[in-house]
């Protein structure tokens, strides 16, 4: 995935935790691979990869942003790393979002990016699911205030801290 940090940025702390495994896991490979490469990443790593990745995208541009990215095949993780970090309105309002999408929830980007292309198209009959898409991300960033999505990296770096062990090598 290669999340690589942002030059001239000071990276987070679970940051450090979760390097060695930046690059274990291709979104844009085909749905099955991805969630076979996010199964061989030690599960505190995989609940700090996957948050991360939902919280770069929703914070730039809400989770029509996410779900239209490659990194939106990661949702149902993301969902689940939410409910191991202890935000289980945050986890909720991201299984909200994702059914807004789709249920069962579409893994395969062009489907979903299909799906977000007909709730952008400004019909009354997409109205109520684009407003559920933007209700969703309000509510997800307001729990973690300031819509600034300010509090992950210190919950993730404290929950890295807790769980996570760096690889040897």
């Amino acid at each position: 995935m290669a999340f690589g940090w942002l030059s001239g940025r000071r990276a987070p702390d679970y940051w450090a935790a979760i390097a060695p495994w930046q690059d274990a896991v291709d979104v844009n490979a085909a749905p099955h691979s991805v969630e076979r490469q996010f199964e061989r990443l030690p599960p505190p790593a995989g609940v700090i990869f996957a948050a991360h990745a939902l919280v770069g995208e929703v914070r730039a541009g809400g989770f029509a942003q996410y779900f239209w990215s490659p990194a939106g095949v990661l949702a149902p993780e993301a969902q689940q790393a939410f409910v191991e970090l202890g935000l289980p309105e945050a986890a909720a309002e991201i299984a909200e979002a994702m059914r807004v999408v789709g249920d069962p929830y579409p893994r395969v980007c062009e489907a979903r990016r299909r799906i977000l292309q007909g709730i952008w198209d400004r019909t009354p009959e997409t109205a109520v699911r684009r407003e559920g898409l933007e209700r969703h991300t309000r509510a997800f960033r307001k729990a973690f205030g300031l819509m600034g999505l300010r509090r992950f990296p210190k919950i993730a770096g404290r929950y890295a801290r807790r769980n996570i062990v760096a690889p040897e090598g």
